[in-house]
């Protein structure tokens, strides 16, 4: 159907209109869309799980959490913080070597630039984890 308006013609679609498109383009992208929800839902638990899994791993030895994750001053272990960094930086290194057979670009650059994704994101999180703590508990040292 043609209507015109203001002397130019303009062909309107009225089975397309504002009620959503293509049926099929739209089950593609809500399925895409909920791919696209559990993987970023199930790799997000990734980093938490090397935090709580790894150091346990890798010092079977000790009998509290404290001893475990390094908070009781002893330097008898790796600090869990520092392995969880450590595995996360080269996981996102390789992912960043694997995103640039994507594109026509250096795989050195995408691997450094995905760990420094990395490193702003856990940087930003630690300052809002900072700046919420002593908004809670104004008493208790956070930087320390």
């Amino acid at each position: 159907q043609s209507v015109t308006e203001g002397g130019l013609e303009a062909e309107t679609n009225e089975e397309e209109g504002c009620d959503g498109g293509d049926p099929v383009i739209m089950a593609e992208s809500r399925h895409e869309g909920m791919v696209m929800m559990l993987a970023f839902s199930m790799f997000s638990v990734f980093p938490a799980a090397i935090y709580a899994f790894v150091p346990i791993w890798l010092n079977p030895n000790h009998d509290t959490l404290t001893q475990i994750y390094g908070k009781d001053g002893g330097d008898d272990g790796v600090n869990a913080t520092s392995i969880t960094v450590f595995i996360n930086s080269l996981i996102m290194l390789l992912l960043g070597f694997w995103k640039s057979t994507f594109f026509s670009s250096s795989w050195i650059v995408f691997g450094i630039e995905t760990v420094l994704v990395l490193v702003l994101c856990i940087m930003s999180a630690y300052a809002l984890g900072i700046v919420i703590g002593t908004a809670i508990n104004p008493t208790d040292n956070y930087i320390g």
